[in-house]
């Protein structure tokens, strides 16, 4: 049921930012810098379950934020405890697929594959392939992730 909530709002909000910002043109050179400055958001994120530095989630998540996979829907601050409290050593973690999807100078989705690899807190290793979608706007002249489903793939 939460997957079929997040893609109805995902469907029911993109349209109404398109609307909402009719008149507004972005030239190719604009959405280039935009998707540059939400990659390095997503590089950053994704190297966050190596280094496990979170502050840094605290400064790319908005205050509203909200998380969601097959099983829960989760606040900024119950992410950024579920990311604390995880026993697994990562070794490594990449995104592939990654497609950004510009739709204003302050809102933006980004799509694709998360893939971790590495051992849980028993020594067995593994490798977990996710599909991610997370929505970005602008506030205050920085960006905020402040909606992401992830779904894990078999």
């Amino acid at each position: 049921m939460s997957r079929i909530l997040i893609v109805a709002i995902i469907i029911c909000t993109v349209p109404l930012l398109a609307f909402s910002q009719k008149g507004e043109k972005l030239i190719e050179k604009q959405r280039q810098e935009i998707a540059q400055q939400i990659l390095k958001i997503e590089n950053e994120w994704t190297q966050m379950f190596i280094t496990r530095n979170f502050s840094a989630l605290e400064r790319m998540l908005a205050d509203d934020y909200v998380g969601s996979d097959v099983d829960s829907r989760r606040g900024k601050a119950e992410e950024i405890a579920g990311y604390k409290q995880t026993t697994d050593k990562v070794a490594s973690a990449v995104i592939e697929n990654v497609k950004t999807h510009i739709f204003t100078k302050d809102a933006a989705i980004v799509t694709g594959e998360l893939i971790i690899k590495g051992q849980t807190k028993d020594g067995k290793d593994f490798t977990n392939r996710y599909r991610f979608t997370d929505t970005y706007v602008k506030r205050n002249g920085v960006w905020q992730c402040v909606a992401a489903h992830a779904t894990l793939l078999k």
